[in-house]
């Protein structure tokens, strides 16, 4: 999707409202346009090139480019044939325009359209895959897809879920690939219980921790949002997209601090 400001549009307008005035100086006459004016209406249409190319509009801009390149090669031009091709110009400006569809972003959802970039460094270097589900989770969130926008947090979880068990390295019968969540999360519940039966040490209590708090937020995640929005049971809205999408960040850069998704998944 390409992101493009509303300011775009408007200067559009403000040039094609310069190039009238410009070519006002005319009149109704057989003058020619030289000099000053002449220079000012080939600004103008370079300045109207560049926002067309801006804006993804590649037949105006060719044919502004051909116009701007006979007008450069020339000291004058006949105002009428100027008035004339501009407007021709304008109306096939306009008609490009009506083919794209353009989205307003509410201004408190906008600034999750790039919502990657706030991302701390660990996380982005140590869930480089999650990373992009949250980025995309955001960019859901900011065009009001909330639904899609909590899929893509649970995707990025589901990666979360793979590099912790790839930690405590279990091993469930189909592979971690291939895994049900509620398979990979009884293996693990098996492996962390090994660990609370072995030697205490302060090691073992920090891991037992860090790994008990890992695996009930993984539980959570499974049964209050995974298989809500896998199986087509919710529809999300709003706040509560949001939440999850910035639950579901926050606990994945509390992993980055111990743990790095595998090169492949």
């Amino acid at each position: 999707m390409l992101k493009i400001a509303a300011e775009r549009y408007i200067k559009v307008g403000q040039l094609i409202a310069q190039m009238q005035t410009v070519l006002d100086t005319v009149g109704q006459g057989d003058d020619f346009l030289v000099g000053q004016p002449y220079q000012m209406l080939i600004s103008v249409l370079k300045g109207l090139k560049t926002e067309c190319d801006e804006l993804s509009l590649p037949e105006p801009s060719q044919l502004l480019a051909k116009h701007i390149q006979r007008l450069s090669s020339r000291q004058g031009s006949h105002g009428l044939y100027e008035l004339a091709t501009v407007r021709a110009l304008v109306d096939d400006i306009f008609i490009h325009l009506k083919t794209q569809l353009f989205l307003y972003v509410l201004p408190h959802r906008s600034t999750y359209y790039e919502y990657g970039n706030a991302f701390k460094e660990r996380l982005t270097k140590s869930f480089p895959n999650a990373s992009k589900e949250l980025a995309r989770a955001g960019k859901c969130y900011a065009v009001e897809e909330d639904t899609s926008c909590v899929f893509h947090s649970m995707r990025a979880a589901e990666i979360g879920l793979r590099t912790f068990a790839r930690y405590l390295r279990v091993h469930p019968p189909r592979g971690i690939k291939f895994a049900q969540w509620g398979e990979i999360l009884g293996a693990i519940d098996v492996q962390l219980g090994k660990i609370r039966n072995s030697k205490k040490t302060r090691t073992i209590e920090a891991k037992i921790t860090f790994c008990s708090d890992a695996l009930a937020h993984f539980r959570n995640c499974k049964d209050a949002y995974r298989n809500q929005v896998a199986h087509a049971r919710v529809t999300y809205e709003g706040d509560q997209a949001k939440d999850i999408m910035e639950g579901t960040t926050n606990f994945l850069d509390s992993l980055a601090v111990k743990l790095s998704e595998p090169k492949t998944q």
